[in-house]
């Protein structure tokens, strides 16, 4: 049986680092945005730590960069930023 895309993503791995990192390769990669200029998350949402300071992206999340969709853990895991590869629930 293949592999799906979805099952794929999962596999890569999750990241798990401070705000300003994902705030700061966000800002980099420069994401598309809807009509109301939010990033277009597909799959599963980020989650910030109590008080906001940590982000945990889950393997699955993917963002839109030209109308493509890749993984936002997997742009933040090519970081030297976080902890790479996490395992998140």
């Amino acid at each position: 049986m293949a592999e799906s895309e979805t099952d794929r993503v999962i596999r890569q791995g999750g990241w798990f680092g401070p705000r300003e990192s994902f705030d700061f390769v966000l800002s980099q990669l420069g994401p598309d945005r809807d009509e109301d200029g939010k990033i277009m998350i597909f799959g599963a949402a980020p989650c910030f730590g109590i008080g906001g300071q940590e982000v945990a992206v889950p393997g699955a999340c993917q963002i839109s960069l030209d109308g493509q969709r890749v993984s936002l853990a997997g742009q933040l895991n090519c970081t030297s930023y976080g902890l790479r590869n996490v395992t998140i629930y």
